[in-house]
């Protein structure tokens, strides 16, 4: 991505020998060795999520998913929060489409070593009609 050799470099050494100990009221505990990518919580965490994300969205947004009406299924996001928009009338078809997004979308990241759970993933569908949503269930 162009960056100087320098960042590249301080990246690495924040990703690797890293370890952790908690201070809790008066006790703490060993140091332990983190074993896993970013550590959620760093002011670094959203920073690296967005360089590491940035391909991927660029090809979300320029290879996008086209609904049945045609209209593209695009990516929003902000920092490490990531959401897709389907303008449908059918709430079926939208959670067709918006799963379909979020099942490509996720084996893209995985590609990079972003992983997401899909059963954690939301849905919201908006419409002007007044009909009972009973259940949703659109992963």
């Amino acid at each position: 991505m162009g960056f100087p050799a320098q960042m590249c470099k301080w990246v690495a050494s924040f990703l690797s020998d890293r370890k952790v100990s908690v201070h809790l009221n008066d006790s703490i505990s060993p140091l332990t060795d983190v074993l896993i990518g970013v550590p959620q919580g760093s002011p670094v965490s959203p920073i690296l999520s967005c360089l590491y994300a940035a391909p991927i969205i660029k090809e979300l947004t320029t290879k996008p998913i086209f609904s049945s009406v045609n209209l593209p299924v695009g990516p929003r996001m902000y920092m490490d929060d990531l959401s897709f928009l389907a303008i449908l009338d059918s709430l079926g078809e939208n959670c067709t489409i918006l799963t379909a997004a979020a099942t490509h979308a996720a084996n893209l990241f995985e590609q990079v070593g972003i992983t997401f759970d899909l059963e954690k993933m939301d849905g919201m569908h908006f419409s002007w009609r007044r009909e009972a949503l009973s259940s949703l269930r659109w992963l």
